[in-house]
């Protein structure tokens, strides 16, 4: 009785122990697989934060832009390049050409 005691401890440690060495390579396995996710998350993370930067730099550009639209649209910027461009007048100016000596 007693050998068959023994052999019932023996074949116990050796369960435990094969599970313990199981939990642990499980375990392992898991923080591996845990330190590269959190790596490809990082990475993610920057890209998001470079996106959003460039996004915001766009916005800053199309106000820019909007503005330009609207004074190329307007009747100064109109006036002004027939003036400066193609020398135009306005009916009622008078254009004073001075005398060269």
């Amino acid at each position: 009785m007693t050998s068959h005691k023994k052999k019932k401890k023996r074949k116990m440690k050796i369960r435990e122990k094969s599970l313990l060495l199981f939990l642990v390579i499980f375990l392992g396995a898991i923080s591996i697989k845990l330190y590269q996710l959190y790596g490809i998350y990082e990475g993610l993370e920057k890209e998001a934060m470079r996106i959003e930067e460039q996004i915001q730099r766009e916005k800053e550009k199309q106000v820019v832009l909007l503005k330009n639209k609207d004074y190329y649209q307007s009747d100064a910027y109109i006036e002004k390049i027939a003036r400066d461009r193609l020398g135009l007048i306005m009916p009622d100016e008078i254009i004073f050409v001075p005398k060269s000596y």
